[in-house]
C-alpha cells in the first residue's frame, strides 16, 4: 500500500500545482513511535481511526502521540471503549468482533492526563449492539461505545493554562475548510460563524488558543465573574451522548453517578454570580465522593460553614431540573435536586 501511495507522490505535486511533495509516508508500530524517528515536539495533528483497540500497550500508544505533538496540538482519534474490564480469557473470542481489546474509558482519561494531554473531549459517540447470543453471554454487563473523541497537549508555559480561569466569550470569526458555517468542537460545543458564545468551561477557552484554531476565533475574558470552579473527571458525556442513540434504561442507571456529576459541573459555572451556593454544592458532591472513592472524580472548591448556610439548606422546595429558562438565575431548588438524585444512587 505504501509502495502504491510512493508511486502516486509526483502525480499530485502536479495536481495541486506544489514546486514539490509536501508529503512524507513512514512505516512503524503505533505503540513504538519512537523508533519512527520523528521528532518529538514537531506535529500538529494525529489521526487515529480505530487501531488503538487492536494493541495491548495502550498507554505507551497514548504516550508517544503527545510526545510527538507540538505544545497545544490535537489527538483526534475514535475508537470503542467500555465500560467494566474485559476477563482475559474472552480476549481473543472479542477481538474478532473488533470489541476484545476495547479501553475502558476511565483508564483512556488516566492515560491521556497522565501523559501531558487536556481531558478527552467526546465528539460524538454511539451503543455497540450486539447480536450474537454466544458473545452477549460472555461479555455479562459490560457496555460498548463506539466513540470520537480529541484532545489536546498542553501548553509548556503554565502561564497559558492560568489565564484561562476564568469564562470567555468567544467568536467564531474565521471559517475552517468544511466548517464554514458552523464549528461542532464536542458533542455539547457547537460554534456559528460570526456568533457570540459565552464559554464557562474554561478549558475550552485554553484548548482553542493554544490550538491550531486560535486564528479562528476572538477570545474575549470575562474579567468580573465570580466564580468558585470545579473539577469533575469523568466520561459522563460518553453515556450521555449514547442516551441520544436509544441506549436501554439499564444503562442509563448503571451510570447514573456520572450524569449527576455531569449536572452538577454545569451548574457549579452557573452557580458563578453566588459564591455560597457553588461553595455548597461543591461541599455537598464531595462528601459523596468520599463515600464512594472507587469513582474517578476530583473536585475542586474551597469548604464552607455548614452553620452558615443551615437556613438555606432546610427550605423545602420540590421543582424539575432545570427549573426555568438556562439564563435563568440558578436558586437552591437547583441544589436541592442534585441532593435528591445522590440520595439514589
Amino acid at each position: 500500500m505504501l509502495d502504491f501511495a510512493r508511486k502516486h507522490i509526483d502525480y499530485h505535486v502536479k495536481q495541486f500545482a506544489l514546486k514539490k511533495s509536501n508529503v512524507e509516508f513512514i512505516q512503524g508500530e503505533i505503540d513504538q513511535l519512537e523508533k519512527t524517528h520523528i521528532k518529538e515536539n514537531s506535529i500538529d495533528v494525529v489521526v487515529s481511526n480505530s487501531v488503538i483497540n487492536y494493541r495491548r500497550n495502550k498507554k505507551a500508544i497514548i504516550e508517544g502521540v503527545c510526545k510527538l505533538l507540538k505544545p497545544g496540538g490535537e489527538f483526534y482519534f475514535s475508537d470503542v471503549y467500555v465500560n467494566r474490564p474485559i476477563p482475559e480469557e474472552h480476549q481473543e473470542l472479542l477481538s474478532g468482533e473488533y470489541i476484545g481489546g476495547a479501553l475502558r474509558w476511565e483508564d483512556l482519561i488516566l492515560y491521556a492526563t497522565e501523559a501531558g494531554f487536556t481531558q478527552p473531549r467526546l465528539v460524538t459517540a454511539k451503543p455497540v449492539t450486539i447480536i450474537n447470543e454466544d458473545i452477549q453471554k460472555v461479555i455479562g454487563k459490560a457496555k460498548f461505545v463506539s466513540a470520537i473523541f480529541r484532545c489536546f497537549k498542553l501548553p509548556i508555559n503554565d502561564n497559558d493554562a492560568t489565564k484561562f480561569n476564568i469564562p470567555y466569550q468567544l467568536t467564531y470569526e474565521t471559517p475552517l475548510v468544511s466548517s464554514e458555517e458552523e464549528f461542532f468542537f464536542d458533542h455539547l460545543t457547537q460554534f456559528k460563524l460570526g456568533e457570540l458564545l459565552v464559554v464557562d468551561d474554561p478549558s475550552i477557552a485554553l484548548e482553542l488558543n493554544v490550538s491550531r484554531y486560535k486564528d479562528n476565533f476572538t477570545f474575549d475574558p470575562i474579567e468580573d465573574a465570580n466564580t468558585e470552579m470545579a473539577t469533575v473527571e469523568t466520561v459522563e458525556e460518553v453515556i450521555i451522548s449514547s442516551t441520544y442513540y436509544g441506549c436501554n434504561d439499564r444503562m442509563i442507571t448503571d451510570f447514573r453517578w456520572y450524569i449527576i456529576c455531569r449536572h452538577l459541573s454545569t451548574l457549579i459555572v452557573r452557580l458563578n454570580t453566588n459564591r455560597l451556593l457553588s461553595n455548597l454544592a461543591c461541599t455537598l458532591i464531595q462528601r459523596k465522593v468520599n463515600r464512594h472513592n472507587k469513582h474517578s472524580i476530583t473536585i475542586n472548591a474551597s469548604s464552607i460553614n455548614e452553620k452558615q448556610t443551615s437556613n438555606i439548606w432546610n427550605d423545602k422546595l420540590s421543582f424539575q431540573f432545570p427549573p426555568g429558562k438556562p439564563n435563568d438565575k440558578p436558586t437552591i431548588e437547583h441544589l436541592r435536586y442534585i441532593e435528591n438524585q445522590l440520595k439514589q444512587i
